[in-house]
């Protein structure tokens, strides 16, 4: 994510213009807790396990999410919180093909896999802000022996 470099290297962030009218004046994604992607892939396999045990070797498909989408704005605003100060940001115009709302519909991983994500915007930036300043150059860090 973008919003990390400039507390790390104190660059501004991009924030890209939407031509979106309301109330999608800027785009909407579904940000998600990579905990919460992991236990909603388990919950998946779970389900495929149980079901090929029983002989049905169907395929789904879900979609895991929130089911509530957030502006950069918004993730520039809990950011903002979990650093502890105002990140810099410029406005840049828009990419083509960029749609006004990115928000997923998990309610098919609710019911069929009794998954949902519990992780929320600000617990995801703390998390990812810790490990990025724990790990600034990424996985690439080398770690001394204990």
């Amino acid at each position: 994510m973008a919003l990390l470099y400039s507390p790390l290297f104190h660059r501004p962030s991009v924030i890209l213009q939407s031509v979106h009218h309301f109330p999608f004046i800027h785009p909407y994604s579904d940000y998600l807790h990579v905990v919460d992607l992991a236990q909603g892939h388990v919950s998946a396999l779970d389900k495929i396990e149980k079901e090929q045990a029983a002989g049905n070797h169907d395929c789904w498909a879900y979609n895991l999410g929130t089911g509530t989408g957030c502006s950069v704005f918004d993730m520039i605003k809990a950011f903002n919180k979990t650093v502890g100060r105002e990140l810099p940001y410029v406005i840049a115009e828009r990419r083509p093909g960029d749609v006004p709302n990115l928000t997923a519909d998990p309610s098919l991983a609710n019911r069929e896999l009794n998954w949902k994500a519990e992780k929320s915007l600000d617990e995801m930036c703390a998390d990812l802000w810790r490990w990025q300043r724990n790990n600034p150059h990424g996985y690439n860090t080398i770690h001394a022996a204990p």
